[in-house]
């Protein structure tokens, strides 16, 4: 099954006037039917044959037998397109320029979780100064905005937009909804991660802000707990707690970073549910 028909059409094209073929029959589509209109128009096809399943195009050839399709080539990428009605399809200096997937009328992010307000629930969500900060009953974290984006707080939830149409403002979008969600939900129920350490000899212990790991160093690694992350130990398992899931998630890799576990004895740091793909050590003769 192709994949991209559009791509696919302009190769089929090309390939034909490479060996001077005149007629070349592709599956129908109703954007393949209007694209090829569009040659048409500008010359660069001679003649489009509408058809059930199938339509042929017969490509143009000047005086010296050349084909007019030279040059026109796809510049748009499948990830990055936007749709729009086929009567708006133009060709300019012979390349094929049409935009997909978004409505260029509406504005809205290529994001699907910005497309939707999101509920605060019980958490108090404010943006000012370029902050955004969000409170709950025991927690209150905040974080900067890029000034690309805009944060809105209404009725219905809180809406994040791009303020302009660059491909970074479009990017951030879904970055900074899932911020606002994550933030949201943090001071709401605090996130939780834990972290089992196995080995003989091996062991973790929480000593004030600190926690010392000892795993078969010649000597124990320290590591600074964040403020904003309360740590405690239940024999070999370390349950880490906060509101913050950025900064649990990062300290969580740290503390993993330490002693990743190995695949022949799974000795080592390990997430909780986390699957250490084991191999075969060596046999005895």
């Amino acid at each position: 099954m192709v994949s991209d028909r559009v791509g696919d059409f302009i190769i089929r094209l090309q390939n034909a006037a490479a060996i001077g073929t005149r007629e070349v029959v592709i599956p129908r589509s109703n954007h393949l039917v209007a694209i090829a209109g569009k040659l048409r128009e500008l010359g660069y096809v001679e003649k489009v044959e509408d058809g059930e399943r199938a339509f042929s195009v017969t490509l143009a050839y000047d005086e010296r037998g050349g084909a007019r399709l030279h040059g026109v080539k796809r510049i748009s990428k499948p990830g990055r397109r936007l749709y729009v009605p086929t009567s708006s399809l133009t060709v300019r200096r012979a390349r094929i320029v049409w935009v997909v997937r978004r409505s260029l009328r509406s504005g809205k992010p290529m994001s699907r979780l910005a497309k939707r307000p999101i509920a605060p629930g019980t958490a108090t969500v404010t943006v000012a100064g370029g902050t955004l900060t969000v409170k709950g009953a025991k927690e209150t974290l905040s974080r900067r905005v890029h000034p690309s984006i805009a944060i809105e707080v209404g009725t219905e939830g809180v809406m994040v937009t791009a303020k302009d149409r660059s491909r970074l403002a479009r990017a951030l979008t879904g970055t900074f909804a899932a911020h606002v969600k994550n933030m949201v939900a943090g001071v709401t129920t605090p996130y939780v991660t834990r972290l089992i350490l196995e080995g003989v000899g091996y062991r973790m212990e929480v000593k004030g802000n600190d926690l010392v790991l000892t795993v078969g160093f010649s000597h124990p690694v320290t590591l600074a707990i964040p403020a904003n992350i309360s740590a405690k130990t239940e024999r070999n398992v370390l349950i880490l707690e906060s509101a913050d899931k950025d900064c649990l998630g990062q300290f969580a890799a740290n503390v993993r970073r330490v002693k990743p576990p190995e695949p022949y004895l799974g000795k080592g740091i390990r997430y909780e549910g986390e699957v250490i793909r084991r191999k075969q050590g060596k046999k005895a003769a």
